[in-house]
């Protein structure tokens, strides 16, 4: 019986520093990344549209809109959806999360 509640427990223990590591990674590296692109975009379009200023040329707003693309892979797409439903089980209070949580360390 004891066997059991150690693999538990280290399962547990095990796939919630996995949860912290994607969750940083992911939010850390996706909003360096938006930054550091949208800096870069900005920068191009101001001296587009500096150009086309000192040409007298026409312009109008949507020249300067940027579509949006999607650069994810399966493996951003999994750990994002990973990372949603384990947040949604640890704060879901219905779920006992607390509960569980209280039998793997106090009993």
């Amino acid at each position: 019986m004891k066997k059991k509640g150690n693999i538990f427990k280290t399962l547990f223990i095990f796939s919630f520093i996995i949860y912290v590591v994607i969750y940083v990674l992911s939010k850390a590296g996706y909003y360096e990344n938006q930054v550091r692109k949208n800096t870069l975009y900005t920068e191009t379009q101001i001296k587009v549209f500096e150009e086309k200023i000192s040409n007298n040329e026409i312009i109008s707003q949507g020249q300067f809109l940027e579509e949006k693309k999607d650069y994810s892979n399966f493996i951003t797409r999994s750990a994002s959806r990973i990372v949603k439903g384990l947040s949604k089980v640890i704060s879901d209070k219905k779920s006992g999360v607390i509960e569980v949580l209280k039998s793997l360390f106090i009993g």
